[in-house]
Parts: structure tokens; sequence; C-alpha cells
């Protein structure tokens, strides 16, 4: 098997297949078999993806995380309404399955509502209100 520069470690390499385009230096793991779900160990897990694909890609897992925390809302939740806003369906919408192109938009709307939700927090912060029970008429 040939090793591009950046396949995943040792260890993980061990643990399942890739496939790999030489000249484009591209690859994509493969599934874990699993007889249960009929996989065979050989079923990629999304397209192939470039190096430079596979950095926005990971960017994107590394906005992810802290934007669902930031809004309170489930992973599931925030993958739902990127979906909805690149126009794909929710069962499609995995980091690991987008464009080059679609990786760029979706790191713009994270940016977005990562930049709203911590707006939110600081006027809650600051709020006059805040603490304070409402006064009954």
């Amino acid at each position: 098997m040939y090793l591009v520069n950046d396949l995943p470690s040792e260890e993980e390499t061990l643990k399942r297949s890739f496939w790999v385009c030489v000249p484009c230096e591209a690859y994509v793991g493969t599934h874990k078999r699993n007889a249960q779900y009929g996989l065979d160990g050989t079923e990629p897990l999304g397209p192939l993806a470039n190096r430079k694909l596979r950095r926005k890609r990971l960017n994107l897992h590394n906005m992810m995380d802290p934007v669902w925390k930031k809004l309170k809302w489930s992973r599931k939740r925030l993958y739902k309404w990127l979906a909805d806003r690149l126009g794909i369906s929710t069962e499609t919408c995995h980091i690991a399955m987008l464009t080059d192109e679609q990786c760029d938009r979706a790191a713009t709307l994270l940016e977005e509502v990562a930049n709203f939700a911590q707006q939110n927090v600081a006027a809650h912060k600051e709020s006059p209100n805040r603490g304070k029970k409402a006064k009954k008429k």
C-alpha cells in the first residue's frame, strides 16, 4: 500500500483499510467489517479527499463542538440546522461527505452562528435585569 504524507497514524491504519488515489494524494478510510450490516470492510466512509479538503473537514470538526455547546443545542440539531442552510438532506449532512465548496460555506455559517451565540451570551451577562425576578403587578 502506498502511503501519502499525512495518512492517519500507523495505529489507525492497522484498524481499517483506505482507498487511495496516489497521483492526487487523496484517500478515504473504509467502514469496519460488520457482518450484521453487510459491511465487508471495503465500503468508503465518504468521497476521496485530498490534503486541502481533509484540512477543511478537520477545521469544521473543530468548530462544531464549541458551537453546539455554546448554543446549548444537541450535535444532531446543529447538523440539521447546517443541512437546512446548505440545502442538503440531514442524511447526507456529515462533514466527511461535504465537498470543498460546502466546507467553505459551512465554515462561514458556523462562524456566523458562533458570533451570534457569543453576542447573546455577552448581552445576557450585561443585562441589568439579569438574575432579578420580575415583579408581579
